[in-house]
């Protein structure tokens, strides 16, 4: 236990919340030796919020957009334009004005959308 302590304190750098880390630290242990495998953490595994490109409708009205333009101009910044400015979001019934970034519009263009 004193062990588990002393790398706890030498592993975070500090002593808030050392009790409960090595505490961590010692069910790993045993975890470890038990099955011979680390077990996994699923921190961060979920997903928080919905893409708006995961909807069928919106996909396919962005397919339709992107088969009609030629190819030399479709980039992150046009596409994210005309998401933005088209009513495509409005007339598939969402809500909330959606605006996305250059960023968000390039993401979805190599996804394939």
């Amino acid at each position: 236990m004193r062990s588990s302590m002393e790398i706890s304190k030498m592993f975070f750098g500090s002593e808030q919340g050392c009790v409960y880390r090595s505490r961590r630290l010692r069910q790993w242990a045993l975890h470890f030796l038990q099955f011979k495998k680390i077990n996994a953490s699923c921190q961060g595994r979920h997903v928080k919020t919905r893409s708006l490109i995961q909807d069928p409708d919106v996909a396919n009205s962005c397919l339709n957009y992107l088969r009609c333009q030629r190819i030399e101009l479709i980039d992150g910044l046009s596409f994210s334009k005309w998401v933005s400015a088209s009513h495509l979001i409005d007339s598939l019934g969402f809500t909330n004005p959606t605006v996305i970034t250059e960023v968000t519009a390039r993401r979805w263009l190599q996804k394939g959308t």
